[in-house]
């Protein structure tokens, strides 16, 4: 009970010892899932118990993938509703190769990367990009999907935007497809 409160301050104050962890944990914040917490938890919980479980830089991988993991389920409409059932199995089986001695990081990318098809599905990328492309950028959780586009650029020096300092007016000016630059920047698929 401890650890899973200790974890739970570490989730929701962003009291993590390094920053690319804070980061990570900001990142995970954005989509506001609060059904990953369970799994973000055990995650940290098994982290304090020594690298023998995971390194620092498996968890932050980790908490990496658990911040893409909804977003790319809400890019592509996937329901949420199901990921309650699914955590509590991905957390025992990662527990299971944990105390077996197996890779925990490699446990949790693959028994992700083994669900698809299942409700509780990580999109694939072609699936990702379409509806990227195709929906309308206001359906999509921007705030987060800009932030990560910025650090994308700025890998050795992170921002956060956790802080809620700033804002997003438009991706783009409303008139843009009145404007002849915009739709010749665009291109023919404007």
């Amino acid at each position: 009970m401890r650890g899973n409160a200790e974890a739970f301050v570490q989730i929701t104050r962003g009291t993590l010892e390094s920053k690319e962890s804070r980061l990570a944990l900001a990142g995970i914040a954005a989509p506001r899932l609060l059904v990953m917490n369970p799994l973000i938890m055990a995650m940290l919980e098994d982290y304090a118990e020594g690298a023998w479980v995971c390194s620092h830089d498996d968890l932050i991988a980790m908490l990496r993938t658990v911040g893409s993991f909804p977003f790319w389920r809400m890019v592509c409409n996937v329901a949420s509703n199901s990921l309650n059932k699914f955590i509590p199995s991905l957390i025992k089986r990662l527990r299971e190769t944990g105390k077996s001695g197996g890779n925990y990081r490699e446990a949790f990318e693959a028994i992700l990367l083994s669900e698809s098809g299942r409700a509780w599905r990580i999109p694939v990328d072609k699936e990702f990009e379409q509806v990227l492309i195709r929906r309308h950028s206001c359906s999509c959780p921007s705030f987060y999907m800009l932030a990560k586009l910025e650090n994308s650029h700025h890998s050795k020096d992170e921002r956060d935007f956790s802080a809620g300092t700033y804002t997003i007016g438009h991706d783009m000016p409303r008139n843009a497809l009145n404007q002849p630059e915009w739709m010749a920047m665009l291109g023919d698929d404007h």
